[in-house]
């Protein structure tokens, strides 16, 4: 009696796991999560005239989460300190940036980055020295340069101050490229994607280039509220997929492809 217990547990167990696992990677679709952005950080996160939220964090989230995932995602943008609070508060499930020690305290995050913050060395032509740069070089390591950061980029600061070089501070980033590309300073460190923006927005890409090597790499992850009604295994589904798609090479091709689209769409910003 005993032994027929005991078989007929194993057959009902074998008939069940197949469906657990199947309920485990389908339970989230169809379900509906709203993440807050920062609304005047383009090209990654913006407000649009009708109020819709674009830019390249949004929509490269949502793809995943739709594609992957099914859910439904319901995006929203604030300025970005009120975003993280509300999102601390529990208003938004969740908000799509870097993971610090202070963010810990009130958001989970997943494993994998889904997206990645550069911060590049942008150069003048008009630099005496340009002939003789090469695209993959460190930059920083020539004394003779005259180096410009925006004032408050502690990140540019930082990797400046690791290479013990002076620099400029100004206000603004169009202000350090408007140097750059007259010849005035010869070196601007800052995020790479903001800087291809300003540079087309400015009419100064033929100026101005960007090197290759990157100094600086912030890994952006799905950050969830401790007080959202979705938990950890929301994020263990995603870095699931995540994982197969870094190892396809698809989640690369799918930053390559919102990146350049966002990039062009964020040119006819006002």
């Amino acid at each position: 009696m005993q032994r027929y217990l005991f078989v007929s547990l194993l057959i009902l167990c074998s008939t069940l796991l197949p469906h657990t696992a199947y309920s485990s990677s389908t339970s989230f679709k169809g379900k509906t999560i709203s993440v807050v952005y920062s609304s005047r950080w383009a090209p990654f996160s913006y407000h649009l005239e009708n109020h819709a939220v674009s830019g390249i964090l949004p929509v490269l989230l949502s793809k995943i989460l739709t594609e992957k995932m099914g859910m439904e995602v319901n995006s929203y943008a604030e300025p970005w300190a009120r975003a993280q609070e509300s999102a601390k508060q529990g208003r938004y499930d969740a908000i799509f940036t870097a993971i610090t020690p202070e963010r810990e305290h009130y958001f989970l995050a997943n494993k994998y980055d889904l997206f990645s913050l550069d911060w590049r060395a942008f150069v003048s032509q008009e630099s005496p020295l340009f002939e003789n740069i090469k695209p993959d070089q460190d930059i920083l390591k020539n004394k003779k340069l005259q180096y410009v950061v925006v004032n408050g980029d502690g990140s540019s600061e930082q990797i400046l101050k690791n290479y013990d070089l002076p620099y400029t501070s100004l206000t603004s980033a169009q202000q350090c490229l408007g140097l750059i590309a007259f010849g005035r300073k010869d070196v601007f460190l800052h995020s790479y994607l903001v800087g291809e923006t300003l540079l087309h927005k400015m009419n100064l890409n033929n100026k101005v280039k960007a090197l290759r090597k990157t100094y600086k790499s912030v890994g952006f992850k799905l950050l969830l509220s401790r007080k959202s009604s979705y938990d950890q295994a929301l994020l263990d589904e995603l870095d699931k997929h995540l994982a197969q798609m870094i190892e396809s090479g698809e989640l690369q091709q799918l930053r390559e492809q919102v990146e350049n689209e966002q990039l062009l769409k964020a040119l006819d910003l006002n």
